[in-house]
């Protein structure tokens, strides 16, 4: 039994975005897929240097691959897509995505606004947030709660806005 009847949206919660939501959903109900990924240009971490024999012709400072597109962990989902899943233990981002995208099912909404994945605190000061010292917690980033669940490994925020995202 699906535990959705509706079409709905959901996100890893590890990702910092100016993703328009309402602009998502209208794409994905438009294309008519059973999900939609959020295509995003992942930040690069290196400057990149163009070079003829030992010279250097261009120097790039961390420049956007703009031919590159990766999950941005926004997605949206009919509830068939949740018959991909066979349990507790399969990894959404392999067997579900690929077989979606093998089946002509996944549709990729593409993102040119801001994104930053906040997966380790190195990446949240990346952020540098006005206003926010560390230790960074989220309720210092959201002026929301922070909460464990029952088992207290999981973690979520309330009240959460985008008022503080770097512009």
């Amino acid at each position: 039994m699906r535990p959705h009847r509706y079409t709905f949206v959901f996100t890893y919660g590890d990702g910092l975005s100016t993703v328009d939501l309402p602009k998502l959903l209208e794409f994905h109900r438009f294309h008519g897929k059973l999900a939609t990924v959020t295509a995003v240009t992942p930040p690069s971490k290196f400057g990149v240097l163009q070079l003829d024999g030992n010279a250097v012709t261009k120097f790039n400072e961390k420049p956007a691959d703009v031919n590159t597109y990766i999950n941005g962990g926004f997605f949206v989902l009919e509830p068939e897509a949740i018959d991909y899943i066979e349990g507790d233990e399969t990894s959404w981002e392999r067997e579900p995505c690929g077989a979606l995208a093998g089946d002509g099912q996944l549709c990729a909404y593409v993102h040119d606004g801001y994104w930053q994945c906040v997966d380790m605190l190195q990446e949240l000061r990346v952020l540098r947030i006005p206003g926010v010292r560390a230790p960074y917690t989220p309720r210092a980033l959201s002026g929301g709660s922070f909460e464990r669940g029952s088992g207290g490994e999981r973690c979520f925020l309330r009240k959460c806005s985008n008022r503080n995202l770097p512009r």
